[in-house]
């Protein structure tokens, strides 16, 4: 009995060392760095997110694999920031206005949700939250304006765009599960924060 229950033991302390690993080494999830300006790193779960090959203009695309019907990608633009004095809290709103402006002129039925102050990891950001089409063609998006720091002008704007024509399943919220934690995921730099 005893040795019994030590075999069952040592099996679960190395299934929970082997969980630890797998923690520690991202939980399973796929790593990327961007290593030209602006430097920023990031995962995705390779089992749920592609990394597609970047459009014109893109530092990075991820794609979520998700049935027909149902659409959930990530992109990284650079950010480049007119001049500005003082800390880049008070430049965001201002160049914020202009890149809700190009949505607005580039998404028709554009309803913008919310906007703000967040933070991109420890660094200073800007969101946009908006909605466009029609009922049953909606898009949804949100975009996140971020520099590494204050002082900064060079930073990214990381993209989440989610489009739909049919009512959502249980597997799909998972999909976009993991599509929304790679969007999450993003800090500057080349090591996890």
């Amino acid at each position: 009995m005893r040795r019994r229950l030590l075999i069952v033991l040592t099996g679960l302390a190395l299934a929970l060392a082997a969980a630890g690993v797998a923690v520690a080494l991202g939980g399973g999830k796929e790593s990327f760095v961007h290593r030209g300006g602006p430097v920023f790193n990031g995962l995705y779960d390779a089992e749920a997110v592609d990394r597609l090959a970047p459009r014109p203009g893109e530092l990075l695309r991820l794609r979520g694999r998700t049935r027909p019907g149902l659409r959930a990608e990530v992109s990284v633009r650079r950010l480049a920031l007119p001049p500005y004095r003082g800390d880049v809290a008070g430049a965001f709103p201002l160049y914020a206005d202009g890149h809700i402006r190009a949505l607005r002129a580039r998404f028709g039925g554009f309803d913008l949700l919310d906007e703000g102050k967040t933070r991109v990891s420890k660094a200073p950001g800007y969101q946009v939250g908006f909605r466009a089409g029609r009922p049953g063609a909606r898009l949804e998006g949100r975009d996140l304006l971020a520099v590494a720091e204050s002082g900064q002008r060079e930073g990214v704007i990381i993209a989440l765009r989610q489009s739909r024509s049919r009512p959502l399943v249980e597997r799909d919220r998972d999909d976009l599960k993991a599509v929304r934690s790679a969007f999450r995921s993003l800090a500057f730099g080349t090591g996890r924060p």
